[in-house]
Order: C-alpha cells, then sequence, then structure tokens
C-alpha cells in the first residue's frame, strides 16, 4: 500500500473518529490482507458505503427504476432513495 493513501487513511480516521464513542471505534469492518495494523472502523465503513450508494443512485439507477421503486414504497423518490441507501448499507453488515 503506498505510503501516501496510509497518511490520508490515518487522518480520514482520525478526524471521523473523533465523534464517535470508544465502543464504536473498537468495532472494526475491514483490515488488511498483508497483516500490517491498517483496518476500518465500521462506523467509517458504514459512511463511506452511503456515499458510494449515494453516488450509485444519482449516477447510475434510472429514473425509471428509481420512479418504481417510490411507488412500491408508496411513496415520493427521496424516500425511496432512503431506502436505496439504508438498504445498501444494511447488505455491508
Amino acid at each position: 500500500m503506498p505510503l501516501a493513501y496510509k497518511y490520508y487513511v490515518e487522518k480520514r480516521e482520525s478526524k471521523k473518529m473523533s465523534k464517535f464513542s470508544v465502543q464504536s471505534r473498537s468495532l472494526w469492518a475491514k483490515k488488511s490482507r498483508q497483516g500490517d495494523l491498517l483496518w476500518l472502523p465500521l462506523p467509517v465503513h458504514l459512511e463511506d458505503t452511503a456515499e458510494v450508494a449515494c453516488l450509485l443512485w444519482k449516477n447510475w439507477v434510472s429514473e425509471g427504476v428509481k420512479k418504481r421503486i417510490a411507488e412500491g414504497i408508496g411513496g415520493m423518490v427521496e424516500d425511496a432513495e432512503k431506502l436505496f441507501i439504508l438498504n445498501f448499507e444494511s447488505n455491508n453488515l
């Protein structure tokens, strides 16, 4: 893993992690396969997952599918987006 990436990850984690409790910070979602001490805390992983889901919703899911999901839940397209993101995140737990 490039040193610049390690630095980026460390800085990002320290900023994001300061708002979580000690118990939350002790949970991890991803870790390095090479055996180094790099790992991604669960709250950070879930935030990243939500961001990916937002990007997919905005740039990949068609308007027709968005409307179909909204109709299926009896709500607006904004409600369908929230459901999409929640479902995306829950499948990553």
